[in-house]
Formats: structure tokens, C-alpha cells, sequence
């Protein structure tokens, strides 16, 4: 575990001992206790923004968006306790999302910025605070400007080269966890509970990146089909990129199975090269 993790594990447990229920801050301008009213004027007065599918609620309220468990993390987990020390089971839940945040964070990795945690020992209960954004989600631009939707999503493309020279992929990147100005190619990621340590050539990192994109929410504003050809005319440009072009078509699915996920991750993470693509 890096130092990070170590002095968040610290600064957890010290408070642990004093009180089941920590409140950490992580910003110059907001105390703890700031971070917890955040928190409880949210519940009251914030507006509901999450999804039905979603394991958390996210509610926006003024400047903060605050993220919370809707699932108790012992049904997620089948842990008794918030086991920070579990190496096997990495960092769990929205404590490892906080983490995560924190890392993309200080890197200064295109992110939205993480002001605090609360979270309950026994209970296993998580709210995170967030800043607000103040620019569209990728599907809200496509929604408003669906005319316009190539050149968006060859924008997000351009944005992941950026993203991915911080080290950090991302396993999420739909279209509702990329923020953009419309007028520019600055963007934003936000929901880091899935991430990996990037550590293999970006031009694979980036095709893998992009064939992530493929969900249901996707395929609602774009065919499979039209965004293949868009995306395979982004990455193969010359003849040195056809073998780029087996990379996408073997992940370039919304369900991968057990295999394929393996290989995936062996792949960004630098593992020795997957049986699957070397059969390819």
C-alpha cells in the first residue's frame, strides 16, 4: 500500500477509536463538519439525480454532490466490518472510490475533486462529497446536439489520450461519467471505483479505453455498428494500427466473459500477453 492509503487508513482507525461514525475532509476550504452539513442539507433539500440501476444515490444540493451507498456494503461485500487491511479484496466500496479520487486527484488527472468522506465502522455505510460540475455529462451534450454526436464522441476519444498520460484507466467511462465543455476538448471523469494502474503502450490503453464505452446507455443515442466504424476510423490511420483493430474487435462488447475480462486486465495492468489475443 502506498503512503496515501497508509495515512488515510490512520487518520480512519485514530477516529474509529473515538467514534463509530468518521467524517474526513479533504479540502483546504471545508472543515469536517462542513463536509457532514453538506451532507445532511443534501438529504433534505438536494435534488435526486441517480440512477434506477445505480448501487448509490447521488444527490446534488448548491455546490456539492454527495454520493452515497443504497446497498449496505455487508450485502455487497459479506464483510461484518469495514476491513481496510483486506488486500485480497482491494479497497472496498466507496472508501476505495474515495481513494481512488484522491490519487487522480493529486496526479492531476482531469477528475472531479473529492472534498470528504463519511463513513460508519459497523454499519459499513459510505457518503462521499464531491464538487460540482458545472459543464454537461457527454450524454446530455449528445442529447441536446444529436447532430453533432461524431464530432463529440471523436472529442472523448481525444480526451482519453489526455486522461490516460496520468497512469490511471478508467473502467467506467460511459457516457454519464465523462463531463465536456461544448465549445472545447476539456472533459472531465468522474466515478473512480473502477480503475486500474495503467502500465502498457497507451495506443492499446486507448483502444481498450474506447471499446469500454460500449453499454446499453450507448447504444440509446448510437448504433454498435456507426460507433465501431467511428471508432476504428480514430484508431487504425495507418497500416502499423491493423493490429489495433483485433484489439477493439475482441473487446468491443458489452458483456465480456470471464476469460476476456482476465485478459483485459492482464493486458492494462502489463501482464504477460493474454492465449486469447495471441491466438487472434
Amino acid at each position: 500500500m502506498n503512503n496515501l492509503w497508509k495515512a488515510l487508513l490512520l487518520e480512519a482507525k485514530d477516529k474509529i477509536t473515538k467514534n463509530l461514525s468518521v467524517t474526513l475532509s479533504f479540502s483546504d476550504k471545508y472543515q469536517a463538519a462542513e463536509i457532514w452539513t453538506s451532507i445532511e442539507l443534501a438529504s433534505q433539500y438536494g435534488t435526486d439525480v441517480s440512477s434506477k440501476k445505480n448501487l448509490c444515490q447521488v444527490m446534488i444540493h448548491d455546490s456539492f454532490v454527495i454520493k452515497s451507498d443504497r446497498r449496505n456494503m455487508k450485502r455487497r461485500f459479506k464483510e461484518s466490518f469495514l476491513n481496510l487491511d483486506n488486500k485480497l479484496k482491494g479497497h472496498q466500496g466507496l472508501f476505495g472510490e474515495a481513494y481512488n479520487t484522491l490519487i487522480a486527484n493529486r496526479r492531476g488527472m482531469p477528475s472531479h475533486r473529492i472534498l470528504g468522506i463519511s463513513f460508519h465502522y459497523s454499519s459499513c455505510r459510505a457518503v462521499i462529497v464531491y464538487e460540482r460540475l458545472m459543464i454537461p455529462s457527454l450524454n446530455q451534450l449528445i442529447l441536446d446536439n444529436p447532430q453533432d454526436i461524431n464530432s463529440y464522441l471523436l472529442r472523448s476519444f481525444d480526451f482519453f489520450k489526455k486522461s490516460l498520460s496520468y497512469g490511471i484507466f478508467h473502467g467506467d467511462v460511459n457516457v454519464n461519467n465523462i463531463f465536456m465543455c461544448s465549445d472545447s476538448f476539456t472533459g472531465v471523469l468522474i466515478d473512480f471505483e473502477l480503475v486500474l494502474a495503467l502500465n502498457c503502450d497507451l495506443k492499446k490503453a486507448l483502444v481498450l479505453q474506447i471499446a469500454t464505452m460500449r453499454n446499453q446507455l450507448l447504444r440509446s443515442l448510437i448504433s454498435d455498428a456507426d460507433f465501431k466504424e467511428l471508432a476504428l476510423s480514430y484508431i487504425v490511420v495507418n497500416d502499423e494500427d491493423r493490429e489495433l483493430l483485433t484489439l477493439f474487435e475482441t473487446y468491443y462488447k458489452e458483456k465480456l466473459s470471464r476469460k476476456e475480462r482476465h485478459s483485459k486486465l492482464n493486458i492494462i495492468l502489463g501482464v504477460k500477453a493474454s492465449p486469447l489475443l495471441l491466438s487472434k
